[in-house]
């Protein structure tokens, strides 16, 4: 049984399951959307220059 659950897991994390399910756990509206869709670009653009 826990073999079953550990390769369940696996694919589940494998797929982004979890990801994706963290990522809708609360409706976003499109601007706020965007808007961390911006922050999340700078800061990652900024982290790739250091």
């Amino acid at each position: 049984m826990q073999e079953a659950v550990k390769r369940f897991r696996k694919i589940v994390e494998h797929a982004g399951i979890k990801k994706e399910m963290r990522r809708r756990e609360y409706y976003e509206k499109p601007s706020d959307e965007n808007r961390s869709n911006r922050r999340r670009a700078r800061l990652t653009r900024l982290q790739g220059n250091q």
